[in-house]
């Protein structure tokens, strides 16, 4: 029997007609469209399609005033059209351009010109001067499969070129063509390099080693971090020389701490010369610190925020360095090269200059937690310690009282032990007030928002733990501590909810991702804030965290003032939430 397909897109008693008088041994498969009669046709196949005039698709009408051919030789992007056999059929002006540094091979097998007889020839040697197709030619991958494909070339000269293939189909939906447009993406390659360049140098100070910075000496931490971050910095950018300065906030000078491709002469000056965080009178410096903005000077004969004019140097890129939105620092790289340096070049400068403030942070952090440390020790023997020397020297007192009139050389030791026990006093007491505090104290009114409130603080440094204790508690908070994760999470589940869990990320049993986790199941509105110190986070719990709502991170060091602000905030807002 044969079979066909109609197609039959409104009623019509002709058509009608015409199929009733087909006879019974026709099978006919009526379709409302002809894309679907075509699909049908292309699947089980039939012995011929029958339509009505309304089913076939109006033709195309053609565009006054529109040359077709100039259009598509007018774009930039190389457009070409390939045939099953991988030879071209057509291409435009910028293809013929594309293909053009290769040599093309006539019909005796010497080079050719690209020029405009590239008809007929191999799209793969034309493009890449070869024999036969790539391995993984994204033309042939086309016309396997169907679908668009795509492939990044490099070129001889170093350029990268990013062609993509995509199909056109006949109307039984086989694949017949190929189009291939080609387009330089050089800069965009460049600019994914630059950028993977930023993130692995990053991730290489983010993750320097705590113990063996812990070994060291502060100048032996700041020398083994420079000799990173200039590393780093050279593979990013062209670069002459370099400055960081450090930001005193007591003071607001710009200290410098790292400085290279300078002579003698110049590093003497940059040690001696006095840079303040202002936006006027300190050059580019002082201005960056000042206003937390980033600064390129394109040219150094002529910008107005130099210093004095000078042709010593031609560009320089200056960006802050900051840590929890506050500027702690400068950066800035120098070219003797006038408009040596971008807009983009500030911008990876920018993302770089983060990782370098955390690894800065990183040598000084070590030596202010043992200095934090040292002075809680301090303070805890001159307690423990405080009633055993009254009791000694209440003995010493009662001896001497009874020796009186009698064994001289008796007495002359006692008062030798009497004295000696004054000067252990003394020297105690001077340690514990010279002692480095981890959080300084600062003259402050009490803040009615904390007053009352219960707040959990977890981590596993007692020093620290203790002195966030004293400072929360100063203003009537109520204060319990944990020193581990597990401990956290048993005080949440088997105690009255907190106003505030204040849980460092690195602990023990249980990280502040987990900790953090586990608050938000059981009590949503509940306000959590999470420690670090130097960007110390291994295992991506700030990110995770932030993904699920965490909204505030504290960076160790951190002054009094900036943690009682975030735990006011916090504590308002969880207030706020828990109303709504």
């Amino acid at each position: 029997m044969s079979r066909l397909i109609a197609v039959k897109s409104k009623e019509s008693a002709g058509f009608e007609k015409v199929i009733s008088s087909l006879g019974g041994d026709v099978e006919v498969i009526v379709e409302p469209n002809m894309s679907a009669a075509l699909e049908l046709l292309r699947k089980n196949g039939a012995d011929g399609v029958i339509a009505d005039r309304e089913s076939f698709p109006p033709a195309p009408q053609p565009v006054t005033g529109v040359d077709p051919q100039g259009v598509l030789s007018a774009i930039q992007e190389g457009l070409a059209v390939i045939s099953r056999d991988l030879c071209i059929l057509w291409a435009n002006k910028a293809f013929e351009h594309r293909g053009s540094h290769a040599a093309v091979p006539g019909p005796d097998g010497a080079p050719s010109d690209a020029g405009g007889g590239i008809v007929g020839v191999p799209c793969y040697r034309f493009l890449h001067d070869r024999n036969e197709a790539c391995i993984g030619c994204e033309v042939v991958e086309t016309f396997n499969t169907a679908r668009q494909a795509k492939r990044v070339h490099q070129t001889m000269d170093g350029s990268y070129w990013e062609s993509v293939s995509s199909p056109v189909f006949n109307g039984l939906g086989e694949v017949v063509q190929a189009v291939l447009v080609t387009r330089d993406v050089s800069e965009r390659v460049f600019l994914e390099s630059k950028i993977e360049s930023i993130y692995q140098a990053g991730k290489h100070l983010a993750s320097l080693d705590w113990a063996q910075l812990s070994r060291m000496t502060l100048d032996e931490r700041i020398e083994h971090i420079k000799q990173n971050v200039v590393s780093h910095t050279e593979k990013l950018l062209k670069l002459d020389s370099l400055v960081i300065r450090q930001l005193d906030e007591r003071t607001g000078e710009l200290k410098p701490m790292i400085y290279v491709g300078h002579s003698s002469d110049e590093e003497k000056a940059i040690r001696d010369l006095k840079v303040l965080a202002q936006r006027e009178g300190y050059g580019i410096t002082g201005y960056v610190a000042a206003t937390g903005q980033s600064y390129l000077c394109r040219n150094a004969a002529t910008d107005p925020l130099i210093r004095r004019q000078t042709t010593e140097f031609g560009s320089q890129v200056t960006v802050p360095l900051r840590l929890n939105d506050r500027v702690v620092g400068t950066m800035a790289i120098r070219s003797a090269k006038p408009w040596a340096y971008s807009i983009e070049d500030m911008k990876f400068l920018e993302i770089f200059a983060n990782f370098v403030a955390i690894a800065l942070n990183t040598a000084n952090l070590i030596q202010l937690e043992h200095a934090v440390t040292h002075g809680r020790i301090a303070e805890r023997i001159a307690h423990e310690i405080s009633n055993p020397i009254n009791a000694v020297m209440n003995d010493v007192y009662l001896m001497l009282q009874e020796y009186i009139g009698h064994d001289s050389n008796t007495i002359s030791k006692l008062r030798d032990i009497e004295h000696n026990i004054d000067r252990v006093k003394e020297v105690l007491s001077q340690i514990t007030r010279d002692r480095a505090p981890a959080l300084p104290a600062e003259p402050r009114e009490e803040d009615p928002v904390l007053k009352g409130k219960r707040i959990l603080v977890a981590d596993d440094d007692e020093a620290i733990r203790e002195t966030m204790s004293d400072v929360l508690a100063k203003d009537g908070c109520i204060v319990e501590a944990a020193a581990d994760g597990l401990e956290v999470m048993e005080m949440i589940d088997a105690r009255p909810p907190y106003d505030l869990i204040l849980s460092d990320i690195k602990m023990p049993r249980r990280d502040g991702y987990e900790i953090y986790s586990h608050v938000r199941e059981r009590f949503p509105d509940m306000p959590v804030i999470l420690m670090t110190a130097y960007g110390y986070d291994p295992s991506h719990s700030i990110v995770k965290a932030r993904i699920k709502g965490l909204e505030v991170v504290l960076f160790k060091p951190f002054k009094v003032t900036m943690l009682r602000k975030a735990v006011h905030d916090a504590l308002v807002a969880g207030a706020q939430a828990r109303e709504n």
